[in-house]
């Protein structure tokens, strides 16, 4: 606990942050090529915060070291989601962190794992800084549930026992993400009793529409037995209502809807998700190889491909890119070596993670 700058759970002393360390960040799994990465990266060099960006082959090293690399590479052109990526600010001053966290909010980006080098860390690998802050999230979000769960049953007499002893699990200083996770369901089972409330239960999707303008309308659609009237709709822009237009295709990536009702417990949310990982196989033949993948059946939220790129890393380092058409299953690469090729599919949300042949 307490290694990550933003989810440290009130009361806790922060982890004193190296001194005199020169301001950097290290970046992992932040793709230039996705909506988030370049959002990042974007804001990075608004900044002139010095970059060290790094891949999968940087897990098994401390980030101590990783650190001492040159800055201002350019991230490779494959890695992590925004659910596994990291973000380390070293040496930032207190208004540096305020702008690049601040930055990251206005610009909607999913990036949940961001900590500050300490003492501490520094020598841990980059694959357990990783794992650590996972688990971190994990856990905050278990006290964030109990909070709002405490604020709801602490009116009820009939639960004040119950929630006596809730609050006394989170002062405790250590707290197994398992143990609040069984508190959470127990005062939850006991409130839902008690208040008469039943869950708020179905689902909600998002379709979107482009405009002649290029923006995009949001459409927010609940299936499920509540009455229209007690539903309320609000996005995370803070907009209210199903529909909001005006979006622009940049800010899709990540854009979710949250769904109450005031005589239900609870909440539904959805969010617009990229494509998930082609499956795609690899055939030579004489002058390069032939890409085959499957077509995508539609799921809820995760708009369909509107295309697949395959980029090819020359001997130069240089990356070439070429593209496929959204009905197309197959795409032909003259020249090319399987060793060289990434491939990915595209929607409106963004692009997949990149498949390495």
């Amino acid at each position: 606990m307490g290694r990550n700058a933003e989810k440290r759970r009130p009361g806790r002393p922060a982890k004193k942050a190296v001194p005199t360390e020169p301001a950097r960040v290290l970046l992992y799994g932040a793709d230039p090529d996705s909506a988030y990465g370049g959002r990042v990266l974007a804001l990075l060099e608004e900044l002139s915060l010095p970059v060290i960006a790094v891949d999968d082959t940087a897990l098994p090293l401390p980030v101590g070291e990783l650190l001492e690399r040159p800055a201002g590479n350019t991230p490779p052109p494959y890695g992590g989601s925004p659910e596994n990526a990291l973000l380390l600010m070293a040496g930032l001053d207190g208004r540096q962190q305020s702008l690049l966290l601040s930055g990251l909010r206005r610009r909607g980006v999913p990036l949940a794992n961001k900590a500050v080098l300490t003492e501490t860390n520094r020598d841990w690998t980059l694959a357990a800084l990783c794992e650590a802050l996972t688990q971190e999230s994990r856990t905050m979000a278990l006290y964030s549930e109990l909070l709002a769960l405490l604020k709801q049953a602490e009116p009820l007499p009939a639960l004040a026992g119950k929630t006596a002893e809730v609050k006394a699990l989170m002062e405790l200083p250590e707290v197994l993400p398992e143990t609040l996770q069984r508190s959470r369901e127990e005062l939850q089972s006991a409130f839902l009793t008690v208040s008469g409330l039943s869950p708020l239960t179905g689902s909600l999707t998002i379709t979107p529409t482009q405009l002649r303008d290029g923006h995009f309308r949001l459409s927010a659609a609940y299936r499920g037995d509540v009455p229209e009237e007690m539903l309320r709709f609000v996005w995370d822009n803070g907009k209210p209502g199903p529909v909001i237009g005006g979006v622009p295709g940049e800010a899709l990536a990540g854009m979710h809807v949250t769904l109450s009702s005031p005589q239900h417990w609870g909440s539904l949310s959805a969010v617009l998700r990229v494509p998930e990982r082609p499956a795609v196989s690899c055939a030579e033949e004489p002058g390069g190889i032939l890409l085959r993948w499957e077509p995508y059946a539609e799921k809820e939220n995760r708009p369909l491909p509107t295309g697949f790129s395959a980029l090819i890393t020359e001997g130069d380092g240089t990356v070439r890119r070429c593209e496929a058409g959204a009905e197309e299953t197959s795409l032909f690469l003259a020249g090319a070596r399987p060793e060289q090729l990434r491939f990915c599919a595209v929607n409106l949300a963004g692009r997949s993670d990149l498949v390495r042949i």
